[in-house]
C-alpha cells in the first residue's frame, strides 16, 4: 500500500493534538503491532509485524497552538535556574578584591551595577 493511502488511513483514525497510541493494524489486522504517534506537527506510523509494511512519517507547517505549546513547554520543563555556589562571595569581602578591580577598571562598571562579579573562595580567582 502506498504512502497516501497509508496517510489518509491513519488521519481517519486519529483524532487531537497529541496522541501517542499502540492499536490492531488496519493493514494488515494483527493485534496492538500499529504505533501512532502525534506530536506538534510531526505524525509518525509504524508497525512492528514483520511482514507488514505499514510505516511513515510526515511533518505540516506548525499551526500557532504548537508554536505556542512548545514555547511553554521550553520555558518551563527544560530550563533551569542557576543557584550561585555559597563558595562565590561578594568581591568586596577582600583587599585582593578591590586591588583587582581598581588596576582593571572594574569599579565603576561594579557600582553602576553593568556586572556582577564574585569571590570564589574556593579557587581564589574572581568570577563575572
Amino acid at each position: 500500500m502506498n504512502f497516501k493511502k497509508q496517510l489518509s488511513i491513519i488521519e481517519s483514525i486519529i483524532s487531537g493534538d497529541e496522541i501517542d497510541i499502540r492499536m490492531d493494524c488496519p493493514f494488515c489486522n494483527n493485534q496492538n503491532t500499529l504505533t501512532i504517534k502525534k506530536s506538534q506537527s510531526k505524525l509518525m506510523w509504524y508497525c512492528f509485524h514483520a511482514s507488514c509494511n505499514a510505516r511513515g512519517t510526515t511533518q505540516k507547517e506548525m499551526t500557532i497552538k504548537d508554536v505556542e505549546s512548545q514555547l511553554l513547554s521550553e520555558n518551563t520543563e527544560n530550563k533551569k535556574r542557576f543557584k550561585v555556589p555559597e563558595h562565590f562571595v561578594t568581591v568586596l569581602s577582600t583587599e585582593k578584591c578591590l586591588e583587582y578591580m581598581k588596576k582593571n577598571n572594574c569599579m565603576k562598571a561594579y557600582n553602576r551595577g553593568f556586572v556582577d562579579m564574585k569571590y570564589d573562595v574556593k579557587q581564589h580567582r574572581i568570577v563575572f
